[in-house]
């Protein structure tokens, strides 16, 4: 690291050097793949309620299941199931943010979850915590009521 920023004490002239540095690193790297944006496009719209989210990606893609896993792998760090959880699991925090007067069931059901248990379960794969704590920590509170309908 000493060697992108100099001997410098002077943390404006470290800051600009490093990000010179990123810079000329950044252009070497290729852009990400089409099919990353495919990926990211498909799983983040809304998708049917039934129906399994290789066969929707590979459709899209025009692709076999393994090239789907080799392409989510590498732009993702994991494959297209994973990344389709970590997503869901965004949407609930995303709808816990702007929806403080959900209560738990209702924000699960919201984000695609079939049902509460499977929100506990994913949240507890995925962060470690139940679904409770993670709402205190975001929100700063843990009793929340209330359903979608305004």
């Amino acid at each position: 690291m000493i060697d992108l920023i100099g001997d410098t004490r002077d943390p404006a002239v470290a800051a600009r050097r490093l990000e010179a540095a990123l810079e000329k690193i950044a252009g070497d790297l290729a852009s990400p793949a089409n099919s990353s944006r495919i990926i990211l496009e498909s799983l983040t719209q809304t998708r049917e309620a039934r129906g399994s989210i290789t066969r929707q990606l590979t459709s899209a893609l025009g692709t076999s299941e393994r090239t789907l896993r080799r392409h989510c792998e590498q732009a993702f760090g994991y494959g297209p199931k994973t990344l389709d959880r970590v997503l869901r699991m965004q949407r609930f925090l995303e709808l816990a943010k702007t929806h403080r007067a959900l209560d738990l069931a209702n924000l699960a059901a919201a984000a695609g979850y079939a049902d509460q248990a499977h929100l506990s379960r994913e949240a507890r794969r995925l962060a470690g915590l139940t679904p409770a704590t993670i709402l205190v920590q975001l929100c700063g509170s843990g009793s929340m009521r209330g359903s979608l309908n305004p």
